[in-house]
């Protein structure tokens, strides 16, 4: 049995003087009275350190070094125990990486390109400048109807002098207007336009 101070058990553990004091109050190791002050019995402090230590709260600078049984578990990176590395100190979260934050919206981009090609190619979807056109199209066609309405009730309205029957002459005219407009039709008849070749 080696009794020793807190400062030489932490040189005997490699580790912080902190991180002995921290395992002293939580009750991972022990001390023993001598004389008026106290000591670390070594040997058993070792066994209990492992014993009590949660092996899943470690420092990832551990991982890699010596598995609980061994000498001891040490920082690889310079012979001290950090202070995040007791098992009551969550390690601190890893910073951004801009590489990958960028490659994951390129690949995000790269989908969605896909998804809209894939759509596209099964008539899902259609280019804004093709959708306009065929806007342009069916809403020509409605107003040229609507336009031509008055040169044709206008002799039916001259002979009729109740204005219930002029009212209803004229909205039985623009209910046959707007109920002929097929937007399938339109679609339709421009799809067909694109596929005509300009050179027959």
């Amino acid at each position: 049995m080696a009794l020793m101070g807190q400062r030489e058990y932490a040189r005997h553990r490699k580790c912080a003087l902190r991180a002995v004091q921290k395992a002293i109050e939580s009750g991972r190791i022990k001390t023993v009275a001598v004389g008026a002050g106290q000591k670390i019995d070594s040997d058993q402090a070792d066994r209990d350190w492992v014993l009590n230590t949660d092996q899943a709260k470690q420092s990832l600078l551990h991982g890699a070094g010596p598995q609980p049984g061994a000498d001891d578990l040490f920082d690889l990176a310079g012979g001290e125990e950090p202070e995040a590395a007791e098992p009551t100190e969550p390690a601190a979260p890893a910073a951004p990486d801009p590489y990958r934050e960028a490659r994951a919206q390129r690949e995000k981009l790269s989908l969605e390109r896909e998804q809209y090609e894939f759509a596209q190619t099964k008539g899902q979807v259609l280019a804004l400048q093709d959708g306009m056109r065929l806007a342009f199209t069916a809403f020509r066609q409605l107003r040229d109807a609507a336009m031509n309405l008055p040169a044709r009730v206008k002799d039916q309205c001259a002979v009729l002098t109740d204005a219930h029957q002029i009212e209803q002459l004229l909205e039985d005219a623009l209910g046959e207007v707007f109920g002929a407009f097929d937007v399938d039709k339109v679609l339709t008849e421009s799809v067909d336009d694109d596929d005509e070749d300009p050179d027959d």
